[in-house]
């Protein structure tokens, strides 16, 4: 049952967007929102296991693997079958299975399977022009993810130039017994991280702010993939710059990265 008993810790966020929606342009064209940024939730879950685990009464419970909980608006009210493990599909065919669950959950044939076994909640009032919202946790998942309108907005750059930057703004909410606003913090900033840089979108490799502190191992789904990645990093030019890390850090992640796409 959902409640709003439990102690929970929304914090907010505003993820910059610029740089993929350029992309969305050319090699993710087709690819909607809700994908991309439910794929970098499900990729942060799994650099914070503790996010993704539950609350069994007396402790907090691991979970091995990763359930997306994606809240849908159906006819007969609001329904959130669970994408399983989504961060081991490319980014094409999981925007191809959310479209096809949700038409599915919305014509009333979804598998009732697909109800259960979720970690966390994705929830998208985007498209109603809602800005931001508070999402409701589910027990006994940890964290619910809100996602509002993907916008354009002027901001200031830091010689006081006016530029044009795509946000969305976004909330997490963590159940209190399970983690705090800074562990929901944290994972944020990794979340902006993996939406920065495409090899760690694609799952190639871990995030530098990562609690799991892993080095780069190509995923399962990386020979799949990796043309895919290579014409997206071309569309986006040089990498990024972030406040989590320098540029060199950052070129000496992607030339390193880089040079796995060769085999």
């Amino acid at each position: 049952a959902v409640t709003a008993a439990l102690g929970q810790a929304p914090p907010w966020r505003a993820f910059d967007l610029t740089r993929l929606a350029s992309a969305r342009k050319a090699s993710l064209k087709g690819v909607s929102w809700n994908t991309i940024l439910l794929r970098a939730y499900a990729l942060t879950l799994r650099e914070y296991p503790s996010l993704n685990g539950s609350w069994a009464g007396d402790g907090v419970r691991s979970n091995p693997q990763i359930g997306v909980a994606l809240a849908i608006d159906t006819p007969v009210g609001l329904m959130a079958p669970v994408l399983r493990d989504p961060q081991n599909l490319g980014i094409k065919a999981l925007d191809a299975e959310i479209k096809n669950l949700a038409a599915a959950v919305k014509a009333g044939k979804a598998d009732p399977s697909s109800m259960g076994g979720g970690t966390g909640t994705v929830s998208n009032l985007g498209s109603f022009g809602v800005q931001r919202f508070n999402a409701l946790l589910t027990p006994p998942q940890a964290t619910a993810l809100s996602l509002g309108t993907v916008e354009v907005q002027p901001v200031f750059d830091t010689d006081g130039a006016i530029r044009a930057r795509t946000v969305c703004e976004a909330g997490l909410t963590v159940d209190h017994r399970v983690a705090d606003g800074a562990d929901a913090a944290r994972a944020f900033a990794t979340m902006q991280e993996i939406l920065d840089d495409p090899f760690l979108l694609l799952g190639w490799a871990a995030a530098k702010n990562s609690a799991r502190r892993t080095t780069f191992t190509p995923s399962s789904n990386y020979r799949n993939t990796r043309k895919e990645g290579i014409t997206w990093m071309s569309s986006l030019g040089s990498p990024p710059t972030s406040s989590a890390c320098s540029m060199r850090r950052r070129r000496r992640s992607w030339l390193w990265s880089a040079a796995f796409c060769r085999y």
